[in-house]
């Protein structure tokens, strides 16, 4: 009597080169995911404001002045700069696609990348708009460039 042989396939995903960058808004503000969005949908800039406040990431503002959408844009323009985001067109990938996390964006440098995405897509041309960010936790990849 034969035994029929067996195969094991394993199957590995390719690790492309890249900076990965880790959002994980919801999880730094410790807040459920569809009630921020929702937060943020109606709120727009002055939610993520409050939100930015809660944590100890608003921009800084003297005394009696008041909150300003500008200022608000300048200091997540700024939060980019620091966090080392490209500024070209990057890719959204699920959290949990393997390989290498990435390092992890600040609250205001993951709002303003939340608020320049479109789809799956990274815009670094996009204005940043508040009330369309997503809290969704992904990692955001910009692929190495050839030489």
């Amino acid at each position: 009597m034969s035994v029929p042989s067996t195969s094991t396939v394993r199957v590995v995903r390719a690790v492309h080169p890249g900076l990965r960058l880790r959002v994980a808004l919801a999880s730094q503000l410790s807040r459920p995911r569809e009630r921020l969005r929702e937060r943020l949908g109606r709120g727009g800039w002055l939610a993520a404001w409050e939100m930015l406040e809660a944590v100890g990431e608003a921009p800084p503002r003297a005394a009696g002045r008041r909150r300003r959408p500008e200022t608000l844009e300048r200091h997540l323009e700024d939060a980019l700069r620091k966090a080392g985001v490209p500024d070209r067109v990057g890719v959204f990938l699920e959290e949990d696609s393997g390989g290498d996390p990435g390092s992890r964006l600040s609250p205001a440098a993951a709002l303003a990348v939340l608020a320049r995405r479109s789809g799956r897509l990274y815009l670094p041309s996009r204005r940043i708009e508040c009330s369309l960010a997503d809290p969704q936790p992904l990692v955001l990849f910009f692929p190495e460039e050839p030489r």
